[in-house]
């Protein structure tokens, strides 16, 4: 503060600086001060005029944007959560960095469109997305869905996509704004299940043997396959 006074003052310029104070209590309290020189004919200072103004509750909420900002973050990177915006005027997009790789990418060269993302979506599952965007464009409501994509590495991956319906007054256009996470690891655990369970249901309908679940004190508490009580006269 001392510094960009004697700069200002040496230079006869307008100063403005922010720095602390502490009060009575110990607290302390964030100004903005600016000043500006009144100068004589003979171009010498005659005095400063200028402003001191109390900050500290702006200070206090760009602080929190910014911890807000910081751990949203980090939910978004340790996610693996790409964020877009698409403007409906043209369809051109905005995308991150965490974006673009979950669709194959190692940066943002190149330009990014609905277009360009669409053209990603596997063919038989194209047309379907296409009109499930346009119908909650039309009826300006927010979207969710799940879609297989072909990556630039020609790797096929699931996605799941979140989308808000927006206006901007400031520009009075409409945009969609949202995040896709790859989900292809939930997606795989899925179908692994999905299959194990098919296996054993095909290994207890099938059996010749009657299978059923116990223990040693009670014995056979229920049959896993139906045809069982038969075998045992029931």
């Amino acid at each position: 503060t001392a510094r960009v006074w004697r700069n200002a003052f040496a230079s006869r310029n307008n100063y403005e600086t922010e720095y602390r104070i502490r009060r009575h209590d110990g607290s302390y309290r964030h100004f903005l001060a600016r000043g500006v020189p009144v100068l004589k004919e003979d171009g010498a200072i005659r005095e400063w005029v200028g402003t001191c103004v109390d900050i500290t509750e702006r200070k206090r909420t760009e602080e929190e944007r910014r911890r807000s900002q910081n751990q949203l973050n980090l939910v978004i990177e340790q996610g693996d959560i790409g964020v877009w915006t698409v403007d409906l005027r043209d369809s051109s997009a905005r995308r991150t960095l965490q974006y673009a790789r979950i669709f194959g990418y190692d940066s943002l060269e190149g330009d990014w469109s609905l277009e360009a993302f669409l053209d990603h979506v596997v063919p038989d599952e194209r047309e379907t997305i296409r009109e499930t965007i346009t119908q909650y464009c039309k009826k300006h409501l927010n979207h969710t869905f799940e879609c297989r994509i072909r990556t630039a590495e020609n790797r096929l991956r699931w996605i799941w996509v979140f989308g808000t319906f927006n206006y901007d007054t400031s520009t009075r256009t409409y945009y969609l704004s949202g995040i896709v996470q790859d989900i292809t690891l939930r997606k795989q655990a899925e179908q692994s299940l999905k299959e194990s369970e098919q296996k054993f249901r095909n290994i207890f309908e099938f059996s010749p043997v009657a299978i059923g679940i116990g223990d040693g004190k009670e014995g056979v508490q229920a049959f896993l396959d139906k045809r069982a009580p038969r075998f045992h006269g029931r």
